[in-house]
């Protein structure tokens, strides 16, 4: 505020020192009375009592919190009146030199009118904001990260820019060129065709450097693409579980194969059309000044009223961004889910379903790409009957300077020739604010991402203990971010080194949410998990998950082959490692008939492979590395009886001198167990061996296994 009111009384003392040190208006009421558009200075008075009144009313607006919201709603008018004020003092010029006026006054005058309208306009704009400041700031932050990560891929890019800057300065030479050819061949004195040949060399000379730097850049481009998105990629990998609960697939599928190309290119596209085009327009506008300032003068007629346009179309374009990334994302997931369920829906008949919802989220894409269609359909109107009306400014200006001699007609053609070329470079430059807000809006995520360090936190622990198997949980309790529901509560459970324990329980009440905090996938939000008196979370996580292996319900295996899946994420293994758990996990005896024997392909999600091959590839690949505790989570429910035997017999052969933890609904599958745990509603309501819980007819346990055997 006190800046404004600083411009104000210095737009006042400027403006009065001009009209009275250079005397044009001796006496106002003379001069309203002697008033005479063409040769009078009282525009001038006007224009700034006009100015004055329109900033004073917003200002004292500002102040009263109670109207500043109606202000809000019509500043566009208070714009265009302060606007119209800046066009009248140029065309107030224009007319004095038309008219043969040489004014150093009105010159001055129209400088500092266009002054002073341009600034108080943003003052006024930011005391007038509805609170966008803190997505301005965002903003500002978000272009920062973008561009500090194309700092790392400098070396890549320094030669194309260098090769850019030479570019430039050829573009900027080639009017002076230009123009001495137009002389020396159209001229009035002798013809010369040197400069001819001079402007056609330097043209060829750009163009060959023209297609080197952008060949150079696109290989740049190419690189910092493929680094953001191996970056990317390492830090989704490296996340918490909670993380791909929360985020669907398809939308991190986008992330990587669109919004970073995106991200990765915006930058150097950035400083190309920044550097030339400000080139262009710095070198085109000081060679136009020197054909005719006046007609000059035009550009700034237009350009402010479509750098307005594109202003204001270029903040609803990073709404409109986020939501197509997002739209995207939704479409990516659906699609993923049909095609690796695509035995599913063909079993069902339900294709005309998956088709149903692919449209649905395919509309709502059209309906958000609509909006990008008419915003862009608005600003190239604007932009393009802007430039339209300047040049009918140009021909009918240039026209009567033309007829009365002030301007010659080979300078009037090249003036337009090169007046396209500047429009042309302005317009680049215009678009790049709403382009930049485009690239803002997908570069939220792919940037949070960036910077969240999930590696850090993952590899927290740094220790490496002597595991010898026994696990205690001590007071634990969690629940999910999603619901909020507690999940365990206050769970208690030790388990000995070489203990085969057994959860059982109703759905729903814990068990699997207890493996999946022995895997460390989440935090426990009280008590704390040890491994042989070890927090878990102390324990490197390499090192942690080499001796805690989990063999799942439903394994999933990777579109690599057989040996690769048993290899996976055990660098070190060789292959003797691979047959001696392929034999204690019975897989060799399924592969040893397959043609390509451990090189078979699985497929995707490991298609090609039975259920039961499948379960048993998974156990070989848990027991590779040797661990000492074995977590099987309804590692046999979803299989045949012939399979169930094959793998529990591989799991008996396996776990000895392991500790085991199992969770099965089928009470069959763990009455052999050390130890049986019921969980209920979070916590261990009993635990003992079978005969044990068996003794207690009201307890959960011997309902579970009355209720599965019939028995009443």
């Amino acid at each position: 505020m006190r800046f404004l009111d600083f411009l104000i009384l210095l737009d006042l003392f400027v403006t009065s020192y001009l009209l009275d040190h250079s005397r044009c208006i001796k006496d106002i009421f003379l001069a309203l009375y002697n008033y005479k558009y063409t040769t009078s200075h009282v525009d001038f008075v006007v224009l700034f009592f006009i100015r004055q009144l329109v900033v004073l009313y917003l200002r004292n607006t500002v102040e009263q919190k109670e109207k500043i919201q109606k202000i809000r709603e019509s500043i566009w008018r208070y714009y265009c009146l302060l606007f119209i004020c800046g066009l009248a003092a140029i065309v107030k010029l224009l007319v004095f030199d038309f008219f043969g006026e040489k004014s150093e006054c009105a010159l001055w005058s129209t400088v500092s009118a266009v002054f002073f309208t341009i600034s108080t306009t943003f003052i006024i704009r930011s005391l007038t904001s509805d609170g966008n400041e803190n997505e301005e700031s965002e903003n500002y932050k978000l272009f920062k990260s973008i561009f500090n990560l194309h700092l790392k891929h400098w070396s890549s890019f320094r030669l194309p820019y260098f090769l850019l800057a030479c570019e430039c300065i050829c573009f900027v030479y080639e009017p002076i060129l230009f123009k001495k050819m137009n002389s020396d061949m159209f001229g009035d004195g002798p013809q010369n065709f040197s400069s001819c040949v001079h402007w056609q060399l330097l043209r060829l000379f750009t163009v060959i450097l023209q297609a080197t730097w952008e060949y150079y850049m696109g290989l740049a481009k190419l690189r910092a693409t493929v680094d953001l998105r191996n970056s990317v990629y390492e830090n989704i990998l490296h996340q918490p579980i909670s993380f791909f609960d929360q985020n669907p697939s398809g939308e991190l599928s986008t992330l990587l194969s669109s919004n970073c190309g995106a991200i990765a290119s915006y930058t150097p596209e950035l400083i190309v059309s920044v550097a030339r085009d400000v080139f262009w327009v710095v070198g085109n506008v000081i060679f136009l000044l020197s054909l005719s300032w006046q007609l000059t003068l035009t550009l700034l007629v237009s350009v402010p009223v479509i750098s307005f346009v594109s202003a204001y179309f270029g903040n609803d374009k990073k709404t409109i961004s986020e939501e197509t990334v997002a739209s995207d994302s939704r479409c990516s997931g659906i699609t993923g889910e049909a095609f690796s369920g695509a035995r599913t829906f063909r079993s069902m008949a339900a294709e005309s379903n998956e088709l149903r919802r692919y449209n649905f989220v395919n509309e709502e894409y059209y309906s958000i790409r609509s909006k990008d269609v008419r915003i862009d359909f608005t600003n190239e109107f604007f932009i393009n009957f802007g430039w339209r009306l300047e040049s009918w400014l140009i021909y009918g200006y240039g026209y009567f300077l033309r007829k009365y001699d002030q301007l010659d007609g080979q300078e009037f053609s090249t003036f337009v020739l090169y007046h396209y070329r500047s429009i042309y470079a302005l317009t680049r430059l215009i678009k790049l604010y709403s382009e930049g807000m485009k690239t803002i809006g997908k570069s939220k995520k792919v940037l949070d991402i960036l910077n969240s360090n999930p590696k850090a936190r993952l590899h927290s622990g740094t220790e490496k203990p002597n595991v010898v198997g026994g696990i205690t949980i001590e007071d634990v309790n969690f629940s999910y971010e999603s619901n909020g529901r507690t999940i365990i509560n206050n769970l208690n459970l030790s388990i000995a080194a070489g203990q085969t324990v057994a959860l059982v329980g109703p759905s729903g009440h814990g068990k699997s949410t207890l493996v999946s905090l022995l895997q460390r996938f989440y935090a426990p939000m009280s008590g704390r998990i040890l491994l042989d008196q070890t927090p878990i979370q102390n324990i490197d996580h390499k090192f942690y998950h080499s001796k805690v292996a989990l063999v799942a319900q439903e394994p999933v295996l990777f579109s690599g082959t057989i040996r690769e899946n048993i290899l996976y994420g055990y660098d070190e293994g060789s292959e003797e490692d691979m047959m001696r758990v392929a034999q204690m996990a019975n897989v060799h005896e399924f592969v040893s008939q397959m043609a390509d024997g451990y090189d078979t392909v699985c497929g995707e999600r490991g298609v090609r492979l039975s259920g039961g091959q499948k379960q048993r590839v998974a156990i070989a690949r848990s027991l590779v590395r040797n661990p000492r505790v074995l977590i099987l989570d309804e590692a046999t429910s979803a299989l045949d009886v012939e399979s169930e035997a094959l793998v529990q017999e591989a799991l008996a052969r396996c776990s000895q001198d392991m500790t085991v933890l199992v969770i099965a609904h089928r009470l069959s599958t763990v009455r052999n167990a050390d130890k049986i745990a019921v969980i209920e509603n979070g916590a261990v309501s009993a635990q003992g061996t079978h005969e044990e819980l068996m003794e207690d007819r009201e307890g959960t346990y011997f309902k579970l296994v009355t209720r599965q055997s019939n028995v009443i």
